[in-house]
């Protein structure tokens, strides 16, 4: 058995139909990223769109999405705006250590409903971690009494 044989046993796993699927898909991408370099240069989307053979509709499609891509800000929403936000951190600094729990009474009482783990998302998100010895989350950095507390409690174990 030659090595020729042993590579198309290999790659028995892809179909001719997905290869072909993909370099077409590569192949349309290298058209879009050949557009985007030319916009880029100075070329006008007229022109770069008949040079690499397509519409100025589309050529301006490619432009929206790569305006959107950029942005990626993928899922929904926030429901808490930045004011809030400020609130829920002053919130957490003053009361920690804390625990979900906590929280998700705080943000029932601002009218703000979250699932616990959705608050766990945004408490991480902020730089909180939990602290097995405090039972809580807390804010380590810029907390000198907060280690000062872990010590004592590691001292007394």
């Amino acid at each position: 058995m030659t090595k020729y044989d042993e590579l198309l046993q290999n790659m028995t796993f892809y179909s001719l139909e997905s290869i072909n699927n993909r370099i077409k898909y590569h192949e349309r991408e290298l058209k879009r990223l050949k557009f985007i370099r030319l916009i880029l240069s100075g070329v006008s989307v007229n022109n770069a769109s008949r040079i690499c053979g397509f519409s100025r509709q589309y050529g301006y499609k490619i432009i929206k999405n790569c305006i959107k891509n950029n942005k990626s800000k993928k899922g929904r929403h926030c429901k808490l705006n930045s004011s809030q936000m400020e609130i829920l951190i002053n919130y957490l600094n003053e009361k920690m250590p804390f625990s979900i729990i906590d929280v998700k009474c705080f943000l029932e009482d601002q009218n703000i409903k979250y699932c616990e783990k959705q608050i766990r998302r945004i408490i991480n998100g902020l730089g909180f971690s939990y602290c097995r010895l405090l039972k809580g989350y807390i804010n380590v950095y810029g907390h000198k009494k907060l280690i000062e507390n872990i010590d004592d409690k590691i001292s007394l174990k």
